[in-house]
Formats: C-alpha cells, sequence, structure tokens
C-alpha cells in the first residue's frame, strides 16, 4: 500500500519522513500494482524501493537477501502476498502493526506495534504477538490541506433541511446488530439524511443498502426519506460533505481513523462508540485525545442518545467544532511517535 492508501496515510508516510536516514537504511516491498505521487516521494527517500516482482516466491527472496535487522508489516490482512510472507521467517525481528487492527495469530510475528490511546486496559490479552504501543495515537499523522471543493447535495438526495449525518465508513463495516440503532436514529432526527457511500466496487455496499432498507422498512420508518447512498467522492468533494455534515457517526464495533482523522481536519462534530477491541476504539480515542469525551458513547442507547442531542441542536455543535478547531492540532504531525518506534 505505498501509495494513496488509508494505511500509508496512517502509518506508513510518518515513519518514511521521519526516521532518521542517518541511522536507519530503509527498504520498502510495495507488493502492490497501484504507483502515485506518494509512491514517487517514497521512493526518493528510502535506500531501496523494490516494486513488481511478480510471484510472492520472488519477493521471499528479495525480502531474505535483504538481510534486514527488522521487518515491519504495516498491516497483515488485506494483501495476500503480504499474507503469504509473514507466515515466513524473513528476518531476525519481524513486527506487525495496525494497518488491519487485530492479532496476526502468528508465530513469526515477534511483535505488535500499538498504540497507548487506542489500546483498552489489559489489552495485551488480545494478541499473540508481544504488545509494543507507542505514544497517543501511535502515528505521525499529516494533515491534508485540501480545500474543499463543491459537491450537488440535491443530486446526493440531501435537501436543505436535513440534518446531515454522515455514515463514511467502507461498507463491511456495519455490522447487522447495529442496523437498529442506524433505524432509531433516523426516526429520531428527522429530517434528516444517513449518507453512506457506494465503494467503487458495489457488491458490499448495495447489499448494506438492501439490508439496511429491509430493517428500515420492518420499523416502519421511511428508508427513502431518510437514508442516501451516494458515488464515491473525491477528497475535495468529501471535504464539502464533511462541511455540509451536522454529526459525523462512528461506524460501531469497527470504527474508522482516516476517515474520523478528515472529520477532524474540517471541524466536523463525531460521536463515537468505544469497542472492547482497538479496531472499534480509533474514533473514540482519537476525542478523548482532544478532550471530548463527552462524545464517547459506551452503549447503544447512549451512542443513540448522544447523535440526538447533537443533531439537534445548532448552537452545540458550534461549540463542539470550536473546540475541535482549537485542540486538533496535536493530533497531527506527531514526530515523537517515530522516535519511540525508532528507540
Amino acid at each position: 500500500h505505498i501509495h494513496s492508501h488509508s494505511v500509508w496515510h496512517a502509518l506508513v508516510r510518518g515513519w518514511i519522513e521521519h526516521l532518521d536516514p542517518a541511522v536507519f537504511e530503509i527498504q520498502i516491498f510495495h507488493t502492490g500494482q497501484l504507483r502515485d505521487a506518494q509512491t514517487e516521494w517514497a521512493q526518493r527517500r528510502v535506500h531501496q524501493l523494490h516494486h513488481g516482482l511478480g510471484d510472492w516466491t520472488n519477493w521471499a527472496k528479495a525480502v531474505s537477501d535483504a538481510q534486514l535487522d527488522v521487518l515491519i508489516y504495516p498491516e497483515i490482512g488485506m494483501d495476500a502476498t503480504t499474507i503469504r510472507l509473514s507466515a515466513l521467517r524473513l528476518a531476525r525481528v519481524q513486527l506487525a502493526s495496525w494497518g488491519h487492527p487485530m492479532t496476526t495469530g502468528l508465530p513469526t510475528m515477534d511483535g505488535y506495534i500499538g498504540a497507548e490511546a487506542l489500546e483498552p486496559p489489559q489489552a495485551a490479552k488480545h494478541y499473540s504477538e508481544s504488545l509494543m504501543p507507542l505514544p497517543r495515537l501511535g502515528c505521525c499523522y499529516k494533515a491534508f490541506g485540501t480545500a474543499p471543493g463543491r459537491i450537488d447535495c440535491s443530486a446526493c438526495g440531501i435537501q436543505p433541511s436535513d440534518r446531515v449525518l454522515l455514515c463514511a465508513g467502507t461498507s463491511f463495516k456495519y455490522a447487522p446488530q447495529y442496523d437498529v440503532a442506524l433505524v432509531e436514529i433516523a426516526r429520531r432526527c428527522q429530517p434528516c439524511k444517513l449518507v453512506f457511500f457506494h465503494s467503487e466496487s458495489q457488491t458490499l455496499s448495495q447489499r448494506l443498502e438492501q439490508r439496511l432498507r429491509l430493517a428500515f422498512d420492518a420499523a416502519d420508518v421511511d428508508f427513502d426519506a431518510t437514508v442516501a447512498f451516494v458515488p464515491w467522492q473525491s477528497q475535495a468533494a468529501f471535504f464539502a460533505l464533511l462541511d455540509r455534515t451536522d454529526v459525523y457517526l462512528d461506524s460501531m464495533g469497527f470504527s474508522g481513523f482516516n476517515t474520523v482523522m478528515q472529520a477532524v481536519e474540517c471541524a466536523t462534530p463525531i460521536v463515537a462508540f468505544e469497542g472492547e477491541f482497538m479496531r472499534g476504539r480509533f474514533a473514540s480515542a482519537i476525542l478523548r485525545q482532544m478532550g471530548l469525551d463527552e462524545w464517547v458513547a459506551g452503549s447503544v442507547a447512549q451512542y443513540i442518545a448522544l447523535v440526538e442531542q447533537l443533531a439537534s441542536d445548532s448552537g452545540l455543535r458550534a461549540r463542539v467544532k470550536t473546540q475541535m478547531r482549537d485542540r486538533r492540532q496535536a493530533l497531527f504531525g506527531d514526530q515523537e511517535t517515530v522516535a519511540v518506534l525508532g528507540r
């Protein structure tokens, strides 16, 4: 994922930018196909970027031949080649990180690079690896600085009177057991639009749309009046939509990190649901780092109530937006996390 991708933006870019090249000889093994400006930027900053080696066995040989002291997998679970390589012992020390936020279960992984703010108490028992938490959010995240573009809200089914409740997670993050919460939020917050996105491969988002329609129909809540599925947007258009959003709804059980950080960059009010495991605690950790703990829910009922409270009070939303603008800077560019990783 050495291109404009969630794992790159959340983790790898900060490592590449701030690990001292006088101390570390950094090699990148880019097993994916895509190359973009981020790929070229990375290649200029490291000792070597390997790309296009074909079969996974070629990658295994290349990694082994590099005779690395430490091999870090930013994620294990989203790339077939990486999954195969991670089952092998290719370096003296092998570490995984939270680009895919759960334990690998692999005896070949010596440690798991986590983050203090993202983990619950006794988090070490959630991992087969030795947990190595970095300070705060555990990453040096760079704000995009994107100027909001234009978005045709009416074409997206959003009316001027609608309260926009943004559900920006990828479709697989919306578990069926939380459908009733979304239905109840729509019932209480009308006039509103719960806005979801159709991914480029629409199969999963279409299934989610069909499932939600059934849940709304069963509860006698008008799905078409309260829910909109919109096309995937450019970042400038997404920032414009964040500016129009009244409340950003954390995806319960499997939170988002990059999307929530972009909401923070736009000072969009957020309601978070704090889950049991790291993967359900991204938004809550981000809010707690800003001292906005009151918008972190520990139960479904509290989550619904907080969304309703924030959606119905424009003055309260304005206060929260001001607080986010005043406090968000500490979340970005945290170079100390990379320094601790280097130690």
